[in-house]
């Protein structure tokens, strides 16, 4: 009785561009390869005193602000949570919030 040896080390080899498993490599002149975007501006938290500030008004009525909002009742900007008990607002949404205010004609 003979008994054949199978050497796994080469028997096993795979090709890794066949590997079901490899990632396709796509050519930079493919179809579906988008231009790359523009670099996008960080966007900033800020506080709630910041808030105030550059509104000129107090931290309670950025309160009465935010809870009208909630209610349904006014377009200010709503605060993200950024930690157990510390709110913060988008800088971008605070500033468009105070370009949208109306202007008042003949001042």
């Amino acid at each position: 009785m003979t008994t054949d040896i199978i050497d796994t080390k080469t028997s096993n080899k795979r090709n890794t561009a066949q590997s079901p498993l490899a990632a396709p490599v796509q050519s930079a002149s493919s179809p579906t390869s988008s231009p790359p975007s523009p670099p996008r501006k960080p966007r900033k938290l800020i506080c709630l005193k910041e808030v105030a500030y550059r509104l000129s008004i107090s931290r309670a009525t950025v309160y009465r602000l935010k809870d009208r909002s909630l209610a349904g009742k006014g377009t200010f900007p709503l605060p993200v949570e950024i930690g157990p008990g510390r709110i913060g607002w988008h800088e971008h949404e605070i500033d468009a919030w105070l370009d949208a205010l109306p202007r008042i004609k003949g001042a």
